[in-house]
């Protein structure tokens, strides 16, 4: 989610919470050094947890120190919940 400016944890885990079709989440933060800071750490732990409370499973974090060196990537990948009850009942899953 790019939208310029920075974004609250209360408005990423409304996001989470109501959108049953969403499967990813992109965050460009802010960077000294490849690093992020500890605030915007925990911002991306708010919304991790907020998927795996809302999204009832797994959620992939995939971190990218993009070359400008200021800003950094974090990538999140989860089931959409309009998914789940398909994945429950697949046969070869169990």
């Amino acid at each position: 989610m790019d939208v310029g400016k920075p974004v609250s944890c209360d408005l990423l885990t409304a996001i989470v919470s109501v959108c049953p079709s969403l499967s990813q989440l992109w965050l460009t933060l802010p960077s000294e050094g490849g690093k992020i800071g500890a605030a915007e750490g925990q911002v991306v732990d708010v919304v991790v947890e907020a998927v795996r409370q809302y999204h009832g499973g797994l959620c992939h974090r995939h971190d990218v120190s993009l070359l400008s060196g200021n800003c950094h990537q974090i990538q999140l990948a989860f089931t959409p919940l309009k998914l789940l009850s398909a994945v429950a009942s697949c046969p070869y899953l169990t």
